[in-house]
């Protein structure tokens, strides 16, 4: 079936975050540098000058760097909002995207996409390219071009970038019963004579609740790396169904919500569960 087919993945080392790393883009305004893409907070951005929505960036990892996932995360309100409260440099799915690595710095002689659809949808704003096979890379170079938002005025905004190593289960799959949602920090005042209720809008982020019920000892092993790197201060990214038509929107890039014990449920089996929240 389909969660048996397509098993799910989870990053939790981003090289870009690691000493050493270097990142530079081919277009960038001075505030809003491509070094931004190396901040967790996506608000943070890197923003081309206005009228330019095609532009790459270059990542030296420092050193040679096992990447199985590579993935690229607009802020909420990219290029501004408008009157209705939607972003107006939001890209589409058609908009694409095109990534090289290499063994040299600028190099792109091990791995080379093409450009494809980036598959962004309005309201998630994240990418994510799953490589066919892990490559050992000392560099990456994405390329963005943002034709929806073409315009004199257009910017093209990024929050977030991310190059990685993955983990999938060894066997199964995530559990079914997973779930997706929304947390909204929105504040609802009702006043208690006329009933009148006043809204003070807040930030709406995602939430992705799922479990593991038949992970090997090595999964638990690499599942532990997880909690020691990660725990609840550091980024994760988690794609439910890799490849799968509704990616764009399922996948998250957060904070897991807390550190939930794993559990030895039987000879040589555990289990795990996490939530993790959007970070935005």
């Amino acid at each position: 079936d389909e969660l048996r087919l397509m098993p799910a993945l989870l990053s939790w080392i981003n090289w870009l975050d690691r000493g050493g790393a270097g990142i530079a883009a081919s277009s960038e305004v001075l505030t809003l540098p491509a070094a931004n893409l190396r901040e967790p907070a996506l608000r943070r951005r890197w923003r081309t000058p206005p009228g330019t929505t095609t532009a790459s960036v270059a990542v030296d990892f420092g050193q040679p760097r096992a990447v199985s996932v590579l993935a690229l995360a607009q802020p909420d309100d990219a290029g501004g909002v408008d009157a209705d409260g939607e972003a107006i440099g939001a890209l589409a799915a058609s908009d694409t995207v095109g990534h090289w690595l290499g063994s040299t710095p600028g190099g792109t002689d091990l791995y080379g996409s093409g450009a494809i659809a980036g598959g962004w949808q309005r309201g998630h704003g994240l990418h994510v390219h799953a490589l066919p096979a892990p490559v050992t890379a000392r560099s990456w170079i994405a390329a963005i071009a943002g034709t929806s938002i073409a315009g004199p005025d257009a910017v093209l905004d990024l929050g977030r970038a991310w190059a990685g190593p993955a983990w999938s289960p060894s066997r199964g799959n995530i559990a079914y019963g997973w779930s997706w949602g929304v947390e909204d920090a929105s504040a609802l005042t009702r006043n208690p004579r006329s009933g009148v209720e006043t809204v003070d809008g807040g930030a709406v982020a995602k939430v992705v609740s799922f479990g593991f019920e038949v992970l090997t000892e090595a999964d638990a092993v690499a599942l532990r790396e997880l909690h020691r790197i990660a725990g609840i201060h550091g980024q994760v990214l988690f794609i439910p169904r890799p490849g799968h038509a509704s990616t764009p929107s399922e996948a998250v890039l957060g904070r897991l919500t807390r550190l939930e014990p794993m559990a030895n449920r039987f000879f040589g089996g555990f289990t795990a569960a996490f939530t993790i929240r959007q970070t935005l």
